[in-house]
């Protein structure tokens, strides 16, 4: 697979950052930020999956990095096994040709190979202790796959930056201050919504698709209000006409009506 950086964009999930190929989008989500997993496809098959974990706490020894891949390469024979499928895997391959941003980390590259080929890396970070797994899919007569594989596992972040966690999914970016947590997502055809909260405070990130055809025959400040009726119904508010980055906006400040 050809490998053109120019086509390349971010995408954020839980603290995990990396930057993969433009056609790829996301397939599934699970777990939270402790314990989780992401999976991004193409058109055809299933191209880069994401695992981490929080390492134990310091009373509960850690498994290596090395008996945690043995383990996991060993649930994956089974799984091929039971499927009829041959399984084969290459322990510590050289695929990366530069391994000096690993310096000082713990860490393994690894292939397996069935009904699939993957490249694969599992690190535990030298600064949060996070366990993280990637794995770049790839037809088994597909080439290329070993610098495409280097170019997003040294992209990888595992953790907030300068106190905020990044977040990107289907193009839209931000970032959230690290003691929000995700407590609801909702991924939906023209309608994304990712809700945070911490302790007395509610964070909702919404984006809708094609204002070209909401807003046909009305303005900004009528659809919102019908819009967000539901949500709005309970407070009292004020609602002017701002920009947001060169855009037409509205700024919405209130307070609910009990107070």
């Amino acid at each position: 697979m050809k490998v053109d950086l120019a086509d390349w964009v971010d995408f954020g999930w839980q603290g995990v950052r990396l930057r993969v190929p433009g056609e790829w989008s996301l397939g599934k989500v699970d777990g939270d930020y402790k314990n989780g997993y992401v999976r991004l496809d193409d058109t055809s098959i299933v191209r880069l999956e994401v695992e981490w974990r929080e390492s134990p706490p310091p009373r509960r020894q850690r498994l290596p990095i090395e008996d945690l891949v043995a383990k996991y390469l060993s649930n994956l024979e089974k799984k091929a096994e039971k499927a009829g499928l041959e399984f084969s895997s290459q322990r510590r391959a050289k695929f990366l040709k530069d391994k000096r941003w690993l310096e000082g980390e713990e860490y393994e590259t690894f292939i397996w190979e069935a009904d699939y080929r993957a490249h694969n890396l599992a690190r535990v970070c030298r600064q949060c202790g996070r366990i993280v797994l990637l794995r770049v899919l790839s037809k088994p007569d597909e080439g290329g796959m070993e610098s495409l594989a280097e170019e997003i596992f040294r992209s990888a972040q595992d953790h907030p930056v300068d106190g905020s966690v990044f977040w990107c999914v289907y193009g839209l970016e931000f970032n959230v201050p690290e003691e929000f947590s995700l407590s609801d997502h909702k991924l939906r055809s023209g309608n994304i919504e990712l809700t945070f909260e911490k302790k007395g405070h509610v964070c909702r990130v919404q984006r809708l698709s094609l204002a070209n055809q909401l807003l046909k025959g009305t303005d900004l400040t009528s659809w919102h209000g019908r819009f967000f009726k539901k949500q709005l119904r309970d407070l009292n508010y004020d609602t002017t006409e701002d920009k947001v980055r060169g855009h037409s906006g509205l700024a919405v400040e209130g307070r609910p009506r009990s107070r």
